[in-house]
């Protein structure tokens, strides 16, 4: 089965928060994009995918421009660190940032989201039963530190993050 990104903003049927070429523009240049430009289209577009289908399990500031868009974002009600409203009609370039740094991280390590099943150990004995724990299973699904910085000012979830609640 092919993965078909689509990337239309407010869209009802879109799983990426931004294109391929997008993405490859932003990471253009930049340390360790090599892994990025050496895959193929198909990889990247799933790594990009993969990104946001994991940036869309965080909780953000607002809420949703409309009802019949399939991802969290763009959203209204959600105000830059110096008090601009961002635009319900677009991509905030912090999340496009986030998508771009989180899909390059997948695609140099493709199980980092993925530490499901025997994946999550280093060794595995049967008799007389001895687990080890891969290192990185003890931060399964959690966000690079790079990914969590662009997204401080939108998210209101993770480490250092309070959810603020209107009563």
């Amino acid at each position: 089965m092919t993965l078909t990104l689509i990337s239309t903003i407010g869209g009802a049927t879109s799983n990426a928060y931004a294109s391929e070429a997008t993405i490859t523009a932003l990471l253009e240049g930049r340390p360790g994009s090599s892994a990025w430009t050496t895959a193929s289209v198909p990889t990247r577009e799933q790594a990009i995918v993969g990104a946001t289908m994991r940036l869309e399990q965080e909780s953000y500031a607002g809420y949703r421009a409309s009802e019949l868009q399939r991802l969290k974002w763009p959203r209204s009600g959600c105000y830059t660190d110096d008090g601009y409203l961002y635009s319900s009609a677009a991509m905030p370039t912090p999340l496009v940032q986030a998508t771009a740094e989180l899909a390059l991280s997948l695609v140099v390590n493709p199980d980092l989201l993925d530490l499901s099943g025997l994946a999550q150990f280093e060794s595995l004995s049967v008799g007389p039963i001895s687990l080890t724990t891969r290192a990185s299973a003890l931060y399964a699904n959690a966000l690079p530190a790079s990914v969590l910085s662009l997204l401080k000012g939108l998210s209101t979830s993770g480490p250092g993050m309070t959810k603020l609640v209107r009563g």
